[in-house]
């Protein structure tokens, strides 16, 4: 619903016509979206200049938008007399849907009820009402009495009575040619002996704006007993509706029948919309990176082009402004030779544009763009240590920027520069109400002092937190406009002919105001209880479980029973399962599985060699299992700064170390007792 602006107001013409309704005049200085009226009584004071006989049609007219709320025709003579105007006014009013609705009168003394259906949909469409049998409590199509109405090819509305014998769509029966399904009654049964079957008459019917009304008049208690249900005006009754796409007479069948089954197309069709705020045509949904391709095929004089103003109509005819998205002038074409027209919504496109006709206003209607995956609305891509996606996409004079972090945390900065010392930041966060921040800082030295805000030319800023994943997004010039010498930030230029370094960090809270060494923290404190799990889990199995498994098959197999290969099979399943346990958790809260570091890819090859293989290469697997825990103790130290990786590293040197030695000393014994066992012999 397009709202009115604060210019809707009484409005004046000399008749209905487009053009004399558009080129109207205000009546009255008082301005309508000031108060909300409900049956309402007020004094309208007209203009000095304006008198009545001036004003033909009166209307409630939104100037912004050119839209009618509302008028009525007054008479200017004896000629255009009361008694001669239908009235489409109704007591009652039910909605049955969006775009569908029945209005009604009821006049018990007269024995009629006088019912108007109303609907937003095709000429070619039907609309039916009617009740349903009483006496039945499934199945309530079936034996129900039903007006169809609807419109001629020619225009012209008419009604019809219908009676339902199966849910199903009309048939005559091979055998005795009796009717089945939906019918009108007089297939039925003809009219005869002065009873007529058809009792429904039509009273009134017109077609405005895309919306369909046709009123017709039935009888409370009709005469027709056997295909018309008594109306009871005083108790409930079960109605039946429908609205559907209607079969017109050809060779085989003389009545307009209700169609059932089968596809209906939307057809693109040319004309003014005097009420705009509600219009026929639909609102499209596109996705932000996702081309979307229309097929202009409405005829040569109606171009169609995507545009920021409401009207369209090239908008600078009306000394307004607009942005156009897509579109040209021979972005026309027919039905035997279309026009392509392409769209390709990205991240700066507003959530609301409109796609229209250049030459004429108000054809068309909305189109509504909603956010997709970064990776659809930015060019290029990239990961930044596994732990933020940082996207972009250039243009002749700027670059549009996207940061994704992987970890939950309190802000997410990005920056450019050899490090973080000499960098230039982009810092964004969700404050304590809930109110997103993105500042930009440039970097000096290591300390929350050497944080100096700036400020840069920023543009199409977002940034949102989901889950506690922080992903931010702005558009920055790649030169600043300013002088090197006036700004530090006017020194901030990205030449997109040479490589662009790209720092990033996440913490745990951030603030536009006083910054502490708290604020220095990253967010990956909160994962290493989380990766020290991963850790002890590895540890306990390729740095226990799988040698003693291996060692209970070299050194225990003289005790009786098959007791060694148990314990060696246990062992080795056991250290199996607490690996994979231990990479599915680090997996699993992480979010990601990354193979591009060397503690990956010798843990994988590790798990492999000892799922796998057994004996030579089984036993190769402890030495890389053992240097997979070795590459993560580095991984941990200098990606996540944890302070004792040097002494846990020495740990665990020095356990692998006496394990080594222990089987060397056992080994030697062994060696020494069969040799002298065979001297002996």
């Amino acid at each position: 619903m397009l709202s009115g602006s604060s210019d809707v107001v009484f409005w004046g013409a000399v008749s209905l016509n487009f053009s004399d309704l558009t080129s109207g005049f205000p009546i009255s200085d008082q301005h309508l979206n000031q108060t909300a009226y409900k049956n309402a009584s007020f004094s309208v004071q007209l203009l000095p200049d304006i008198t009545w006989d001036q004003i033909n049609v009166l209307s409630i007219w939104d100037i912004a938008s050119t839209s009618d709320f509302g008028h009525v025709t007054l008479p200017r003579n004896e000629s255009d007399s009361v008694l001669d105007t239908v009235y489409t006014v109704f007591d009652n009013c039910k909605n049955f849907s969006n775009n569908y609705r029945v209005r009604w009168n009821l006049n018990v003394e007269e024995n009629w009820i006088e019912i108007g259906l109303e609907a937003g949909a095709p000429t070619t469409y039907y609309m039916a009402f009617g009740w349903a049998n009483p006496n039945r409590t499934k199945e309530l199509m079936s034996e129900a009495d039903v007006t169809v109405a609807s419109f001629t090819e020619e225009g012209r509305p008419f009604v019809d009575d219908f009676y339902i014998t199966a849910y199903s769509e009309c048939k005559l029966s091979s055998k005795d040619r009796t009717a089945i399904g939906v019918f009108p009654d007089v297939v039925y049964e003809n009219s005869k002996n002065g009873i007529m079957v058809n009792n429904t008459m039509l009273v009134y019917g017109h077609r405005r704006d895309g919306v369909s009304l046709i009123m017709f008049r039935k009888p409370l208690n009709s005469i027709d007993k056997k295909y018309d249900l008594l109306v009871y005006p005083n108790e409930d009754l079960r109605v039946i509706w429908a609205l559907g796409l209607m079969k017109p007479p050809n060779e085989n069948q003389s009545h307009f029948l209700p169609q059932f089954h089968g596809e209906v197309s939307l057809v693109a069709t040319t004309g003014e919309v005097l009420h705009y705020p509600n219009p026929p045509t639909p609102v499209l949904r596109v996705e932000r990176g996702v081309p979307v391709k229309f097929l202009v095929q409405v005829g040569h004089d109606v171009a169609l082009y995507i545009t920021s103003d409401s009207l369209g109509g090239n908008a600078t005819l009306r000394n307004a402004t607009e942005t156009i998205y897509s579109g040209e002038p021979e972005a026309e074409g027919v039905v035997a030779n279309p026009h392509e027209l392409i769209l390709v919504p990205d991240r700066n496109t507003p959530d609301q544009v409109y796609y229209q006709s250049l030459y004429q206003e108000k054809m068309g209607w909305k189109v509504q763009d909603f956010d997709g995956a970064l990776s659809d609305m930015y060019n290029t891509s990239v990961h930044l240590d596994d732990q933020v996606t940082f996207f972009w996409t250039l243009s002749e004079d700027s670059i549009t920027i996207a940061a994704l972090g992987v970890n939950k945390s309190g802000y997410l900065a990005i920056g450019f520069g050899n490090g973080m010392v000499n960098s230039y930041a982009y810092v964004g966060w969700i404050g304590d109400t809930g109110k997103w921040h993105l500042n930009t800082y440039c970097i000096d030295g290591k300390y929350p002092l050497n944080i100096h805000p700036t400020n840069e030319n920023l543009t199409q800023v977002r940034c949102r937190s989901e889950d506690g994943i922080i992903t931010l997004e702005f558009t920055r010039p790649l030169k600043p406009s300013c002088n090197q010498n006036d700004k530090p930030e006017c020194k901030n230029i990205v030449d997109p002919t040479t490589p662009l370094k790209v720092i990033w960090a996440m913490g745990s809270k951030w603030t536009d105001e006083h910054l502490s060494e708290k604020n220095m923290h990253t967010a990956e404190q909160g994962l290493q209880p989380v990766k020290a799990v991963h850790g002890f889990m590895l540890f306990l199995s390729w740095g226990i479980l799988i040698p003693g498994g291996i060692l209970a098959a070299r050194y225990l197999k003289h005790v009786k029973g098959d007791g060694w290969y148990q314990i060696h099979i246990y062992l080795q399943y056991s250290g199996l399962a607490i690996i994979i346990l231990g990479v599915l958790f680090a997996v699993a809260e992480l979010r990601c599985f990354y193979v591009s570091s060397l503690h990956v890819q010798l843990g994988i090859v590790a798990i492999v060699s000892a799922s796998y293989f057994h004996v030579i290469i089984g036993k190769g697997a402890i030495p890389v299992g053992i240097a997979a825990l070795f590459t993560g103790m580095k991984h941990l130290g200098e990606r996540y700064r944890v302070e004792n990786v040097h002494d846990l590293s020495w740990v665990l040197i020095i356990w692998f170390m006496i394990a080594a030695l222990t089987c060397k000393s056992d080994s030697m014994e062994r060696f020494n007792l069969n040799t002298s066992s065979q001297v002996h012999i």
